[in-house]
């Protein structure tokens, strides 16, 4: 069983991303009652997009499910309410704790809201993956190695410390940061907002 091979308990400390499997939620639950139990957003996004076909709101609902706080949650579902009305409502009947940002665990270490890791990886094996095993394990290693010798070689040209993307990032992180600003409750609690 897989609990027994990752030894994670009682899944304190682990979150769990499906595909909008409504039965995994409680077979987790039952099994792994600490696990946080989070559904790809993607997925979400796909099935609300089936409904509304229109994807001038995609960027909307993106901001909704990477929000950071329960605020900025708020005001992007106000954004997309605004837009309209009965997307949002839709939306909504999805619990956003399974796929918004806002309501993850403090602690997890894991902001993802969607599984594209895994799907990726799949996609990137999958000649490998019709292989009967070692074939399969071998070929992966060969692609693998393949993979740090191109990124390693294209590591050798960077001109900083940092991946150039990264800096690219931060960068414009940095620049946003510039028009953030704390507001207080009065209480010495802040929150800081731009």
């Amino acid at each position: 069983m897989l609990s027994t091979d990752l030894q994670f308990g009682d899944g304190d400390g682990w979150v769990f991303i499906s595909d909008q499997q409504k039965g995994l939620i409680n077979a987790v639950n039952k099994w792994a009652p600490k696990v946080e139990h989070r559904m790809c957003a993607r997925h979400i996004y796909a099935n609300w997009r089936k409904k509304f076909t229109n994807k001038k709101y995609q960027k909307l609902f993106w901001r909704c499910a990477k929000s950071s706080s329960m605020n900025l949650f708020n005001y992007n579902m106000n954004k997309l309410r605004e837009e309209t009305p009965h997307r949002a409502d839709a939306i909504l009947r999805t619990d956003p704790e399974h796929w918004s940002r806002a309501w993850f665990k403090i602690g997890s270490f894991c902001d993802s809201v969607d599984n594209n890791m895994c799907e990726c990886f799949n996609h990137w094996i999958l000649k490998a993956r019709f292989l009967p095993i070692i074939s399969m394990l071998e070929g992966i290693r060969h692609q693998v190695m393949v993979r740090i010798h191109e990124n390693r070689n294209k590591a050798e040209r960077w001109t900083s410390l940092i991946c150039p993307n990264t800096y690219k990032n931060l960068m414009t992180y940095v620049t946003a940061s510039g028009f953030c600003h704390a507001i207080s409750n009065g209480n010495k609690c802040y929150e800081v907002t731009y």
